[in-house]
């Protein structure tokens, strides 16, 4: 009655009723009724519609929509150039920015600006593809802390195959992989310890050839050139394993640059031969590169660590190890190729599970092929497996190449070439070993400088205000204060210090503290006349 009074009263209305078929099954309905003149009669004119599809649809969204405002995973809805429609309150949750400050803004918003342009310029050479894209980002929240994000991007086409819009699912994994990193550490100090033995032997031999030449250029001076060119060539050699431990076992703060992916193998595989057994044959064979990838150097060593270790203890009789570069499609890859026993296929799939291990109890922790995939996979990349019951087995690295790059490098002056010298100017020298900071202090003398040289933190700060000194050398580790505390100090003196930082540990943390004071320079020792030359005069100069 009230719906056929609203017809006679406006002459039309539009209503959802459920109706009942022939067959007995209700379905929804939209009702359309207009008064008309019938054969000179009022009459109701009704059109009925079937809702079913519709109102399962409407269910659907709803349903959908429900699922996407609860999930747990941040979920993002841009526009085709990248800006903001719509973010869920996961999102909220993850990154502290609420929905109105969230919508009409780029997704950039969130960059912490620690990944390299170059990464993004990637992100969106995939998704211009059509492709979905899969990594990590490394974001910052609104109130300025980092937190790392596992994140999936695909493009929505329109109904005429455009991309109209693009879907981002991100994961908090900041827990995660600060537990990865701790892992990696475990797993780090178990190869160092390994290592250990052979390294010890290793320096052994190398002070023993060391005390030998000194004790023959005591006794027979005439032998004076032959003795200094081996007794170089020796302390070299334990400044190049020296440098590459502490490259392998430095706390985990990734730092990617552009290396050679031969040059990292090469170096990685010289470590590698002090590890292997006797009986363990390493082949290392290199393509026509270079092969330039962007990659942490001291992941890159733990990669191919574990996967040539995994491999010999394969061949626990013997057998051949390879190891191989190329390129294809893009990518550079490395592989290691053992002739040991083989994966049964039925345990494949489980190889890159954490805990899983194929070694008895107690002699494996089942973390190491785990953690080679979030190292490569961090690092832009992916792991390939072949293998073979009693045949052997292949891991193949894959990393994105970067093309028209050159490696990062350090190139040294030519043999016999001309040291830069100085014009007098006045170099301080802080360093607390007595034997080094008088070869310093003789050598920068002999290079042109007026040298002032102390043993601590403490005597650098009682020098007088006059005469200014230009150039200030310090070790970083000094017994009473640090060498950034140093320059600090003396920066307030003489604004226009110069300052040098020296260090014989891990150069990431050298790094990280020059980088404290802007534009200080570093040295990483042991370095050699040539080197302290030109770090001097381009410090003076303001080279590169």
């Amino acid at each position: 009655p009230e719906r056929i009074a609203r017809i006679l009263g406006e002459g039309h209305a539009i209503f959802e009723t459920v109706q009942q078929r022939r067959d007995g099954l209700r379905i929804p309905t939209e009702v359309s009724s207009r008064l008309i003149n019938h054969r000179g009669a009022t009459a109701i004119l009704s059109i009925l519609r079937d809702l079913s599809e519709r109102k399962r649809l409407e269910e659907e969204m709803c349903r959908l929509a429900a699922a996407i405002e609860q999930t747990g995973e941040s979920i993002v809805i841009t526009d085709a150039g990248g800006t903001i429609e719509y973010v869920n309150p996961a999102f909220t949750r993850m990154t502290g920015y609420g929905r109105d400050e969230a919508l009409g803004r780029k997704l950039r918003f969130l960059s912490s600006r620690q990944q390299p342009r170059t990464f993004y310029r990637e992100v969106w050479t995939v998704l211009a593809r059509g492709d979905v894209w899969h990594g990590h980002f490394l974001n910052k929240r609104k109130d300025m802390t980092l937190f790392e994000a596992d994140a999936t991007i695909s493009p929505v086409r329109d109904e005429t195959g455009k991309v109209a819009r693009y879907v981002a699912v991100q994961r908090d994994v900041t827990q995660e992989m600060g537990l990865e990193a701790q892992l990696r550490q475990v797993q780090k100090r178990e190869a160092i310890g390994r290592l250990a033995g052979s390294v010890a032997h290793d320096f052994n031999n190398l002070l023993q050839a060391m005390l030998s030449h000194v004790q023959l250029l005591q006794r027979e001076p005439h032998r004076r050139d032959f003795e200094l060119a081996d007794l170089e060539g020796q302390i070299q050699r334990g400044a190049w394993l020296a440098q590459r431990l502490l490259l392998f076992s430095r706390p985990e703060t990734a730092r990617r640059e552009q290396l050679d992916l031969n040059e990292a193998v090469r170096g990685a595989s010289k470590l590698l031969r002090r590890l292997l057994r006797e009986n363990i044959i390493l082949t290392v064979t290199t393509g026509d590169g270079p092969f330039v990838i962007d990659a942490d150097g001291g992941q890159l060593d733990q990669v191919l660590m574990n996967l040539a270790l995994n491999a010999a203890d394969a061949m626990p009789t013997g057998g051949r190890l390879t190891i191989r570069t190329g390129r294809a499609n893009g990518m550079a890859w490395f592989d290691v190729e053992d002739t040991g026993t083989g994966v049964p296929k039925e345990i494949c799939d489980k190889l890159f599970e954490p805990f899983f291990t194929t070694k008895p109890a107690g002699l494996g922790t089942g973390l190491g092929l785990s953690i080679v995939q979030g190292i490569v996979t961090g690092n832009g990349g992916r792991i390939e497996m072949q293998t073979e019951v009693n045949e052997g087995t292949t891991f193949r690295v894959l990393l994105p190449e970067v093309i028209g790059a050159q490696a990062s490098a350090t190139v040294a002056p030519a043999p016999g070439a001309a040291l830069p010298h100085g014009n007098g100017e006045r170099v301080l020298l802080v360093e607390d070993e007595t034997g080094a900071r008088e070869a310093l202090r003789e050598i920068l003398i002999s290079l042109g400088y007026e040298v002032t040289a102390v043993g601590s933190g403490a005597d650098a700060g009682r020098l007088p205000f006059e005469p200014v000194v230009d150039v200030l050398l310090t070790d970083i580790m000094l017994p009473d204060v640090d060498g950034v505390s140093v320059a600090r100090g003396l920066l307030d003196r003489w604004p226009n210090l110069k300052v040098i930082l020296m260090s014989g540990y891990s150069e990431d943390e050298a790094q990280s503290r020059a980088a404290e004071l802007g534009g200080a320079r570093f040295l990483q020792k042991p370095f050699g006349v040539a080197a302290l030359a030109a770090e001097v005069r381009a410090a003076l100069t303001g080279g590169a």
